[in-house]
């Protein structure tokens, strides 16, 4: 018998409760609207090489009245999304979410 599969109270042994499952909404794939406002406003650019570049906006980017304005609540997913841009395809070519899951 295992030490952990049982507590102990003063009368003797008891069941163990069943542990708590917790289920969370699935999470959700960046909108087309938070993807553009990012391909349109990012100011963090890093170089890749080979013309591709990674798109982020910085935080003070981010709190820009326009944007918040056509983004609304998925604002705050700005700071979790970047963006995989060929500059020499004019594509986008992989979207990054750096969510928790």
């Amino acid at each position: 018998m295992a030490a952990n599969s049982y507590a102990k109270r003063r009368s003797g042994w008891i069941q163990p409760v069943a542990p708590v499952v917790v289920f969370r909404e699935p999470r959700q794939a960046p909108s087309s609207a938070l993807i553009n406002a990012i391909l349109e406003y990012a100011d963090i650019q890093h170089p890749l090489g080979g013309g591709r570049v990674i798109l982020r906006l910085s935080p003070r980017r981010m709190k820009d009245p326009v944007i918040k304005a056509a983004l609304g609540r998925e604002t705050k997913r700005l700071a979790q999304v970047s963006v995989l841009w060929d500059e020499e395809e004019g594509a986008l070519i992989r979207v990054f979410d750096d969510a928790a899951d």
